[in-house]
Protein backbone atom coordinates (compact mmCIF):
# COMPACT_ATOMS: atom_id res chain seq x y z
CA UNK A 1 0.00 0.00 0.00
CA UNK A 2 2.85 2.37 0.85
CA UNK A 3 4.69 1.74 -2.38
CA UNK A 4 1.48 2.23 -4.34
CA UNK A 5 0.83 5.62 -2.69
CA UNK A 6 4.40 6.66 -3.41
CA UNK A 7 4.11 5.79 -7.09
CA UNK A 8 0.83 7.68 -7.40
CA UNK A 9 2.33 10.78 -5.82
CA UNK A 10 5.39 10.76 -8.06
CA UNK A 11 3.22 10.16 -11.12
CA UNK A 12 1.00 13.12 -10.21
CA UNK A 13 4.01 15.43 -9.88
CA UNK A 14 5.65 14.23 -13.08
CA UNK A 15 2.47 14.42 -15.16
CA UNK A 16 1.45 17.99 -14.36
CA UNK A 17 0.26 20.02 -17.38
CA UNK A 18 3.10 21.70 -19.25
CA UNK A 19 1.14 24.93 -19.75
CA UNK A 20 1.54 25.96 -16.11
CA UNK A 21 3.71 29.05 -16.31
CA UNK A 22 6.18 30.62 -13.98
CA UNK A 23 3.58 33.13 -12.83
CA UNK A 24 1.26 30.44 -11.50
CA UNK A 25 0.81 30.31 -7.72
CA UNK A 26 1.77 26.62 -7.70
CA UNK A 27 5.58 26.59 -8.00
CA UNK A 28 7.44 23.79 -9.69
CA UNK A 29 8.16 20.96 -7.28
CA UNK A 30 11.10 18.61 -7.42
CA UNK A 31 9.54 15.13 -7.12
CA UNK A 32 12.66 13.64 -5.54
CA UNK A 33 12.69 16.25 -2.77
CA UNK A 34 9.06 15.49 -1.99
CA UNK A 35 9.80 11.78 -1.85
CA UNK A 36 10.35 11.75 1.89
CA UNK A 37 9.60 8.84 4.15
CA UNK A 38 7.65 10.83 6.73
CA UNK A 39 5.34 12.20 4.00
CA UNK A 40 4.82 9.00 2.07
CA UNK A 41 4.08 6.68 4.90
CA UNK A 42 2.23 9.07 7.16
CA UNK A 43 3.57 7.57 10.38
CA UNK A 44 3.83 9.95 13.30
CA UNK A 45 6.28 10.08 16.15
CA UNK A 46 5.10 12.03 19.19
CA UNK A 47 6.75 15.38 19.78
CA UNK A 48 7.70 14.38 23.31
CA UNK A 49 9.73 11.44 21.99
CA UNK A 50 11.39 13.69 19.41
CA UNK A 51 12.43 16.11 22.13
CA UNK A 52 13.58 13.33 24.45
CA UNK A 53 15.73 11.62 21.79
CA UNK A 54 16.84 14.83 20.05
CA UNK A 55 20.11 14.15 18.24
CA UNK A 56 19.63 10.38 18.51
CA UNK A 57 16.58 9.66 16.37
CA UNK A 58 15.72 9.86 12.66
CA UNK A 59 16.53 13.19 10.95
CA UNK A 60 18.05 14.67 14.11
CA UNK A 61 21.06 12.32 13.78
CA UNK A 62 23.94 14.49 12.57
CA UNK A 63 25.30 12.13 9.93
CA UNK A 64 24.56 11.36 6.29
CA UNK A 65 25.49 7.69 6.70
CA UNK A 66 24.94 5.27 9.55
CA UNK A 67 25.77 1.71 10.46
CA UNK A 68 22.57 -0.24 11.07
CA UNK A 69 22.81 -3.16 13.48
CA UNK A 70 21.00 -6.06 11.81
CA UNK A 71 20.26 -8.30 14.77
CA UNK A 72 17.63 -10.39 13.01
CA UNK A 73 19.75 -11.43 10.05
CA UNK A 74 23.04 -11.82 11.85
CA UNK A 75 23.87 -10.95 15.41
CA UNK A 76 25.84 -7.70 15.76
CA UNK A 77 26.24 -7.35 11.99
CA UNK A 78 26.63 -3.72 10.86
CA UNK A 79 25.31 -2.58 7.53
CA UNK A 80 26.33 0.82 6.11
CA UNK A 81 23.51 2.78 4.50
CA UNK A 82 22.23 6.28 3.88
CA UNK A 83 20.38 7.81 6.81
CA UNK A 84 17.26 8.65 4.79
CA UNK A 85 17.19 5.15 3.33
CA UNK A 86 17.34 3.74 6.86
CA UNK A 87 14.48 6.04 7.93
CA UNK A 88 12.39 4.94 4.93
CA UNK A 89 12.94 1.30 5.79
CA UNK A 90 12.02 1.99 9.43
CA UNK A 91 8.71 3.51 8.32
CA UNK A 92 8.05 0.56 6.03
CA UNK A 93 8.48 -1.74 9.02
CA UNK A 94 5.60 0.13 10.66
CA UNK A 95 5.88 2.28 13.81
CA UNK A 96 9.66 2.08 13.87
CA UNK A 97 12.36 4.72 14.05
CA UNK A 98 16.13 4.87 13.57
CA UNK A 99 17.72 5.20 17.01
CA UNK A 100 21.41 5.96 17.52
CA UNK A 101 22.94 3.69 20.15
CA UNK A 102 26.67 4.51 19.73
CA UNK A 103 28.66 7.49 18.53
CA UNK A 104 31.44 7.28 15.93
CA UNK A 105 34.78 6.07 17.25
CA UNK A 106 38.25 5.22 16.00
CA UNK A 107 37.06 1.82 14.82
CA UNK A 108 33.63 2.92 13.55
CA UNK A 109 33.47 5.95 11.27
CA UNK A 110 29.70 6.52 11.43
CA UNK A 111 27.10 6.29 14.22
CA UNK A 112 25.67 2.87 15.05
CA UNK A 113 21.88 2.74 14.94
CA UNK A 114 19.08 0.22 15.34
CA UNK A 115 15.46 0.00 14.23
CA UNK A 116 13.53 0.79 17.41
CA UNK A 117 9.74 0.36 17.65
CA UNK A 118 7.74 3.25 19.02
CA UNK A 119 6.54 1.25 22.01
CA UNK A 120 10.16 0.61 23.02
CA UNK A 121 10.89 4.34 22.81
CA UNK A 122 7.83 5.06 24.92
CA UNK A 123 9.00 2.49 27.47
CA UNK A 124 12.44 4.11 27.60
CA UNK A 125 10.76 7.48 28.16
CA UNK A 126 8.72 6.02 31.03
CA UNK A 127 11.82 4.52 32.64
CA UNK A 128 13.68 7.82 32.35
CA UNK A 129 10.71 9.72 33.78
CA UNK A 130 10.41 7.34 36.71
CA UNK A 131 14.14 7.61 37.37
CA UNK A 132 13.92 11.42 37.34
CA UNK A 133 10.99 11.24 39.76
CA UNK A 134 13.03 9.03 42.10
CA UNK A 135 15.95 11.46 41.97
CA UNK A 136 13.71 14.44 42.71
CA UNK A 137 12.02 12.52 45.51
CA UNK A 138 15.37 11.58 47.04
CA UNK A 139 16.50 15.23 46.91
CA UNK A 140 13.22 16.32 48.46
CA UNK A 141 13.50 13.76 51.24
CA UNK A 142 17.08 14.76 51.96
CA UNK A 143 15.92 18.35 52.34
CA UNK A 144 12.87 17.53 54.40
CA UNK A 145 14.93 15.34 56.75
CA UNK A 146 16.88 18.41 57.88
CA UNK A 147 15.44 20.72 60.52
CA UNK A 148 16.84 24.14 61.38
CA UNK A 149 16.84 25.64 64.86
CA UNK A 150 17.81 29.31 65.13
CA UNK A 151 18.94 30.64 68.51
CA UNK A 152 20.20 33.93 69.84
CA UNK A 153 23.06 34.48 72.24
CA UNK A 154 20.67 36.50 74.42
CA UNK A 155 17.99 33.79 74.56
CA UNK A 156 16.50 33.25 77.98
CA UNK A 157 16.68 29.93 79.75
CA UNK A 158 13.04 28.90 79.20
CA UNK A 159 13.12 29.57 75.45
CA UNK A 160 16.42 27.73 75.13
CA UNK A 161 15.01 24.68 76.93
CA UNK A 162 11.89 24.72 74.77
CA UNK A 163 13.79 24.87 71.48
CA UNK A 164 16.27 22.22 72.52
CA UNK A 165 13.39 19.96 73.53
CA UNK A 166 12.01 20.31 70.00
CA UNK A 167 15.45 19.48 68.58
CA UNK A 168 15.53 16.35 70.72
CA UNK A 169 12.21 15.21 69.24
CA UNK A 170 13.54 15.77 65.73
CA UNK A 171 16.56 13.57 66.46
CA UNK A 172 14.43 10.88 68.08
CA UNK A 173 12.27 10.79 64.92
CA UNK A 174 15.31 10.13 62.75
CA UNK A 175 15.75 13.67 61.41
CA UNK A 176 18.90 15.75 61.13
CA UNK A 177 19.14 19.00 63.03
CA UNK A 178 21.22 22.09 62.30
CA UNK A 179 21.44 24.57 65.17
CA UNK A 180 22.63 28.08 64.44
CA UNK A 181 23.38 30.62 67.18
CA UNK A 182 23.97 34.28 66.38
CA UNK A 183 23.41 37.82 67.58
CA UNK A 184 20.20 39.66 66.76
CA UNK A 185 20.47 42.86 64.78
CA UNK A 186 20.99 46.12 66.60
CA UNK A 187 21.80 44.39 69.87
CA UNK A 188 25.00 44.79 71.88
CA UNK A 189 27.42 41.86 71.96
CA UNK A 190 27.19 39.35 74.75
CA UNK A 191 29.87 38.36 77.17
CA UNK A 192 32.06 35.29 76.62
CA UNK A 193 30.56 33.71 79.76
CA UNK A 194 27.05 33.95 78.34
CA UNK A 195 28.18 32.40 75.05
CA UNK A 196 29.86 29.59 76.95
CA UNK A 197 26.66 28.93 78.88
CA UNK A 198 24.56 28.65 75.70
CA UNK A 199 27.07 26.34 74.00
CA UNK A 200 27.42 24.06 77.02
CA UNK A 201 23.62 23.82 77.35
CA UNK A 202 23.28 22.78 73.69
CA UNK A 203 25.92 20.08 74.03
CA UNK A 204 24.62 18.73 77.30
CA UNK A 205 21.08 18.35 75.92
CA UNK A 206 21.76 17.04 72.43
CA UNK A 207 24.94 14.97 72.76
CA UNK A 208 23.11 12.12 74.60
CA UNK A 209 20.36 11.81 71.95
CA UNK A 210 22.33 12.53 68.79
CA UNK A 211 25.77 12.58 67.25
CA UNK A 212 27.56 15.28 65.30
CA UNK A 213 27.46 14.66 61.55
CA UNK A 214 30.34 17.09 61.02
CA UNK A 215 32.45 19.34 63.26
CA UNK A 216 30.73 22.48 64.57
CA UNK A 217 31.58 25.86 63.12
CA UNK A 218 32.50 28.36 65.84
CA UNK A 219 33.38 32.02 65.45
CA UNK A 220 33.27 35.20 67.50
CA UNK A 221 29.79 36.09 66.24
CA UNK A 222 28.05 32.77 65.57
CA UNK A 223 28.12 29.01 66.12
CA UNK A 224 26.62 26.17 64.09
CA UNK A 225 26.10 22.57 65.23
CA UNK A 226 25.19 19.61 63.00
CA UNK A 227 23.43 16.67 64.65
CA UNK A 228 21.96 13.45 63.32
CA UNK A 229 20.10 10.63 64.99
CA UNK A 230 22.02 7.85 66.69
CA UNK A 231 21.85 4.52 64.86
CA UNK A 232 20.09 2.17 67.26
CA UNK A 233 21.50 -0.88 65.50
Amino acid sequence: MTMYRNLLFRFAIASRPSFIGSQNTWPRVNPMRCFHSSFVLGTKLSESLKVLFQGRIDESIASDFVFMRMEEERKNKLSLCNLHQAISKAREMGDHAVLKVANPSEKVEHPICVYAPYDLLAKMRGEKTSQEIKVRKAKHESKTRLRYVLLSWRIDKNDLERKLKGAEKFLQNGLMVEIHVQNKRNTPPVSPEQKKTVLSTIRSRLDPVGKTSKPPQLSNRSATFYYECVDKN
